[in-house]
């Protein structure tokens, strides 16, 4: 059993500079890491022990062509794809794309946050930490 007070959970976001497409998001910047379970060195959360886990991200692309394009990230357990977000955008403007997923974890199981597809020549905006996150706990 987990105590409350040891509950895992995770708030980070990423101020190292832009990253481009089809690698995991490393975050940099942790508000929250309750038992350390999310590693700033890889973007990983490793899942303490089984359970249900919710997890929550949002990442902005740093800027964009002029035509109609695709921008897209997905969740990813154990290096494979669970969930993807995908949102279209028209025109020179940032991406902002928000996400979130339940999942039952075993203990030892991580998840990252991968983008993939920007469309934009600088990538994801990953200096700006105040716009962009990823995050997670256990529900039960």
């Amino acid at each position: 059993h987990v105590n409350k007070p040891l509950q895992p959970m995770f708030g980070v976001a990423r101020n190292g500079g832009y990253l481009t497409d089809d690698q995991v998001w490393v975050c940099d910047t942790v508000d929250t890491n309750v038992g350390s379970h999310y590693a700033t060195a890889n973007g990983k959360f490793t899942a303490p022990v089984a359970g249900i886990y919710f997890f929550t991200g949002s990442v902005m692309t740093h800027d964009s062509s002029s035509s109609t394009t695709q921008v897209s990230w997905s969740f990813r357990k154990n290096n494979s794809a669970v969930k993807e977000f995908i949102q279209h955008k028209i025109g020179s403007v940032h991406c902002r794309i928000d996400g979130s997923m339940i999942i039952t974890l075993a203990a030892n199981d991580y998840v990252t946050l991968f983008v993939n597809d920007s469309n934009t020549s600088s990538g994801w905006a990953g200096s700006q930490h105040p716009q962009n996150h990823f995050g997670g706990f256990l529900i039960g």
